[in-house]
């Protein structure tokens, strides 16, 4: 009897451990991974071997950790991705959905539009911003220039600049930098010869901290938008580190909003380049090689070929770029950032990609803030059509026309607050060309005209959705001053009917009109569609 007993005490207690094992199994491979794919309805795909392959292949306490980043998340994290994907070998489905599917996007002070002019042509360029209805342009503020030695401050030449654009109808943003001599590290002697100086960590963050909270007092109510450093992954903007960098964004942050609770606090800004390298890195990483190698090729279409900087021809090409130096440098450097989320605004980034490419890029930065248990809205401080040797080697002025309008919308359908066209006028640079609204003899393209008339329909927008029309077919809803605004094209020639009753008006990009009721034809020129009131 006594060895019975025994036997149940030892049996019991390893019953329920045992089965304590399988149904912690059960819950990781069933519960965790089927919930999620129940609400992605993608669960008839997770079949037993394949929860079990994720699970060999991540181990449990990956699993562990991922459980509680779905549920705060509710998303599967990006290095999770090619695991699950290969587990499943049918899966085509995105598991991130798109930032801009089906989503309704609030604008709390509404959308801006700028046309970029460098502020010594400002006097020049101000009639023309006003007549093509630009609201918004930036300067660059040097710590050197407003604050020489400690606690003496010089104002007037920076205040000069801020009344230009001011008296223009232009509402400033401003790029912060770390600069003074007297109060920064000493500029590494391999980056002391370029152009010009980068930026440097202070030697004293209560010294930063004071400089940031000065400017924000001092433009208070004038500057919304304060940017800390500019691209300054690049070693010719800041001679520090990442890590320095992000203590310089976080001093700054809170010095901005101690001065100006309603001010905007952005990065430095991902260049045009970095962002076609992370985006090709982030497609590749995700499993999608195809996709990552058209992306790479597509990316500068804009360009001629001999100026391209981003290009691959195979899967052994975007393996090899993914793990250069350079590119794994930018993927820290975009890495902390998203962990860093807390300490700006709203994410700032240059780029003059298509249209196409560039919801690829709006969808890689909104899936990796949400990866984050964030997401943020998007400010375009640069955006652009550029052209080597602008405006010449097959330069289209129609495309251009068509494709800036394009650009605007996909940016402002992927939460982007704010879109400038970099520039107003023609600028050439020895490895890009930026092809202006105008040229540099004043004369307007068709281009200033479409801005014009965008600007018109859009500006002060308070909210956007993107609308599923059909294939091929791209529409967005504005909703400004209460009122519908559409904008919508399409790859190929065909009717769109538009969710409204009722008669319309039809804006083309040359400002031309005709009243329609809800069904329109459309191209791949944009239209304007006002329902009638």
């Amino acid at each position: 009897m006594d060895q019975k007993k025994s036997f149940i005490f030892i049996l019991v207690p390893l019953l329920i451990a045992v089965l304590s094992i399988v149904g912690y199994v059960v819950y990781v491979n069933r519960g965790v991974f089927g919930n999620y794919f129940r609400r992605t309805q993608l669960r008839q795909k997770l079949t037993p071997q394949a929860r079990q392959c994720i699970l060999q292949k991540l181990g449990r306490a990956k699993a562990q950790a991922l459980v509680e980043s779905i549920k705060q998340t509710k998303v599967i994290p990006p290095e999770d991705l090619a695991v699950i994907q290969s587990c499943i070998s049918d899966l085509n489905t995105n598991l991130f959905p798109p930032s801009s599917s089906n989503a309704v996007y609030q604008f709390n002070q509404g959308i801006l539009l700028g046309t970029g002019v460098i502020i010594q042509q400002e006097p020049q360029y101000c009639q023309i911003e006003q007549q093509y209805g630009s609201k918004f342009n930036w300067l660059t503020l040097s710590w050197q220039r407003v604050e020489p030695q400690k606690g003496n401050w010089t104002w007037d030449q920076f205040d000069n600049w801020v009344n230009g654009y001011e008296n223009c109808g232009q509402e400033v943003a401003v790029h912060l930098l770390s600069d003074a001599s007297w109060a920064t590290e000493p500029v590494p002697a391999d980056l002391a010869g370029g152009r010009h100086k980068p930026s440097m960590p202070a030697k004293n963050y209560q010294d930063y901290y004071d400089f940031v909270y000065h400017v924000a007092s001092h433009y208070k109510g004038r500057v919304r938008r304060y940017s800390i450093e500019n691209e300054a992954h690049a070693d010719a903007n800041w001679g520090g580190t990442p890590e320095q960098y992000m203590q310089e964004l976080q001093t700054a942050y809170k010095a901005i909003h101690a001065a100006d609770p309603t001010a905007i606090v952005e990065d430095a800004a991902m260049s045009h380049e970095g962002l076609g390298y992370l985006t090709t890195a982030w497609l590749y990483q995700q499993g999608k090689t195809q996709a990552a190698v058209d992306f790479a090729n597509s990316y500068d279409a804009h360009f001629q070929r001999n100026s391209q900087s981003l290009h691959a021809h195979s899967a052994a090409d975007i393996q090899a770029l993914v793990n250069s130096p350079g590119i794994q440098k930018l993927i820290t450097w975009e890495n902390l950032l998203f962990q860093n989320h807390a300490y700006y605004d709203h994410m700032q980034i240059h780029n003059g990609t298509s249209w196409q490419d560039l919801q690829t890029v709006l969808d890689y930065l909104h899936t990796n803030l949400r990866a984050e248990g964030d997401d943020k809205p998007l400010d375009l401080w640069e955006g652009w059509y550029g052209w080597w040797g602008a405006p010449g080697n097959g330069f289209n002025p129609q495309i251009q026309a068509q494709d800036i309008v394009k650009q605007a919308v996909t940016a402002f359908g992927g939460q982007v607050t704010v879109y400038n066209y970099w520039l107003i006028n023609d600028f050439a640079l020895s490895s890009e060309g930026h092809v202006g609204l105008i040229d540099n003899q004043g004369r307007p393209r068709p281009a200033a005209t479409a801005y014009k008339v965008m600007s018109g329909k859009l500006t002060g927008a308070t909210s956007v959705k993107k609308l599923n029309l059909g294939n091929n077919i791209w529409g967005y809803e504005f909703d400004n001053a209460n009122k519908k605004v559409y904008v919508v094209w399409s790859t190929v020639n065909t009717p769109v009917t538009l969710p409204f009753t009722g008669s319309a008006t039809v804006t083309d990009i040359a400002g031309n009109t005709t009243s329609s009721s809800n069904i329109i034809s459309v191209n791949s020129s944009p239209f304007f569609v006002e329902p009638g009131q």
